[in-house]
């Protein structure tokens, strides 16, 4: 098969929800087939809707379907996004070469994503993927298919201590507010700080404006539980500019540091210090031995110090793309 005999991508029906689920798997898994039947008995429950997948077929000699060769799976999240996945390379190899495959990922890839800005347009906003770094295979295909680099994901991580850590104090012009203190208009407030802390930011510049802030926000509050009473925003002669949100996971036994930034004005004065102190303070009672967790930009040096100096450790690494819809 030449390049210029890609087959086309279509939108599958429910006869072929199963082969594409057996494409759509982890294909190192002891049994694909089961792993499969599975994926298709657990989406509705999970939100997946199967019939938004759209795939490569394989035919035998007289046209016949018998099967899928590369398949893309959007999954509507919070904040108007969808996670993207493909199809991973077989144990076997592929049908026709990596190549082949490739064209084919990066067809599926593009065709799901024109599917959803023509049907989706009110509930999604961007498509995003995150591959692990040495997915090379996903990593072009994404670039392919029109998605932005917006950077590499380190993941770190710690355990919360009982004994928790030192805690600096305050200068006298700076405190620490709950987010539900700021009032009925504390999202409008958060939002517009939200934005001043983006300015200069070293964690994904790419991702700014390519969503509303809003959206980010609401992105925000459905990671792990969303707990008010673990969201705090610092201020400067009673200004807000900064903030440092918690996100508790029971089920992991985990608190995502969601989201920590400082307006410029706060930056260099050892104020981001001082929030991970106080989160970790704040944690210990509830949540000691769970693991307190974020992810940050690799390109983030000041961040990546700052988090080491306090004992977390990378465990992770990931890519991460976008494509506006």
């Amino acid at each position: 098969m030449s390049a210029l005999m890609i087959p086309k991508p279509v939108r599958i029906s429910d006869s072929l929800f199963l082969d594409a689920a057996k494409r759509l798997v982890s294909q190192t898994q002891p049994d694909v087939d089961q792993a499969a039947k599975r994926l298709v008995a657990s989406a509705p429950g999970h939100g997946i809707d199967l019939s938004w997948v759209h795939a490569t077929l394989r035919k035998d000699a007289s046209g016949r379907v018998v099967g899928v060769r590369q398949a893309c799976l959007p999954v509507p999240g919070s904040g108007k996004t969808a996670m993207v996945f493909i199809s991973e390379p077989p144990i076997t190899g592929e049908i026709d070469g990596a190549e082949i495959a490739l064209a084919e990922r990066a067809a599926c890839i593009d065709a799901t994503c024109r599917f959803l800005a023509l049907h989706a347009t009110d509930s999604l906003r961007v498509a995003q993927a995150l591959p692990e770094v040495r997915e090379d295979w996903a990593i072009r295909a994404f670039l392919g298919a029109g998605f932005l680099s917006v950077g590499e994901l380190l993941y770190m991580r710690r355990t919360i201590s009982p004994q928790g850590i030192s805690q600096p104090s305050w200068a006298p012009n700076i405190d620490l507010v709950p987010f539900a203190s700021l009032g009925p208009d504390r999202d409008r407030t958060l939002i517009g700080l939200l934005d001043e802390t983006y300015v200069e930011t070293l964690d994904c510049p790419e991702l700014c404006g390519v969503r509303e802030t809003s959206d980010v926000l609401e992105s925000h509050k459905r990671v792990g539980t969303f707990d008010a009473a673990l969201w705090f925003i610092v201020r400067k002669d009673r200004v807000p500019r900064g903030c440092i949100l918690l996100n508790p996971n029971p089920e992991a036994r985990s608190v995502e540091l969601v989201y920590l930034g400082l307006a410029r004005s706060l930056r260099g004065q050892g104020v981001a210090r001082q929030l991970l102190h106080h989160a970790l303070t704040s944690l210990r009672e509830k949540h000691s031995g769970w693991t307190f967790a974020c992810a940050v930009d690799r390109r983030n040096t000041p961040a990546i110090k700052l988090y080491e100096s306090i004992g977390m450790r990378v465990f992770g690494e990931r890519a991460a793309l976008v494509r506006k819809l």
